[in-house]
């Protein structure tokens, strides 16, 4: 059991150039992954958390995981706050890192968007390593909805989408 873990200018800078690997195991979900012990973490907090890719500028941001539990193969965060100077999220979620990998995300965003209104969403995950299901939904001026289903996004992955409009206000663009 830990209470509280916090961390202060956390830089990480990766120098070598990104390549692109293709996925191990031919499209299978990961090995399972099991803890031989259960941890809680009350409270993880990070200030001016940095990553800078190459010479790209550093993205910064703040955070903060609250009530987060690894029992075994299963996880679950209670609450995930993210603040970047362009946006903010909330979420909270619960999986396990074995058999399919399941998962359930659900998660609100707010950004900042240069000349245009702010933009907010929520996002809803939830399905596994096979098979995922995609909800979301951006509140007006942008007013749309999106639906979809992804299958195999390990192997060949497949998909099929459903995008809406509602509320939509294009005059305040």
């Amino acid at each position: 059991y830990v209470e509280s873990l916090r961390g202060e200018a956390v830089h990480f800078r990766d120098h070598a150039p990104s390549t692109s690997a293709a996925p191990a195991g031919g499209g299978s979900p990961p090995s399972p992954f099991s803890l031989p012990l259960a941890l809680r973490l009350d409270r993880l907090e990070l200030a001016s958390g940095c990553y800078q890719s190459g010479a790209a500028a550093p993205q910064c941001l703040d955070g903060r995981l609250d009530d987060l539990r690894l029992t075994g193969s299963r996880w679950a965060l209670e609450h995930l706050t993210l603040i970047h100077s362009q946006f903010r999220l909330t979420g909270t979620g619960s999986g396990a890192l074995a058999g399919r990998w399941p998962l359930a995300l659900r998660l609100s965003a707010q950004a900042a968007l240069p000349d245009l209104p702010p933009w907010a969403g929520e996002l809803a995950v939830d399905g596994d390593l096979l098979e995922l299901g995609i909800a979301h939904a951006a509140a007006p001026p942008y007013g749309y909805q999106l639906a979809a289903r992804i299958t195999e996004p390990l192997g060949t992955l497949r998909w099929q989408a459903e995008w809406t409009t509602q509320n939509l206000s294009p005059h305040v663009f």
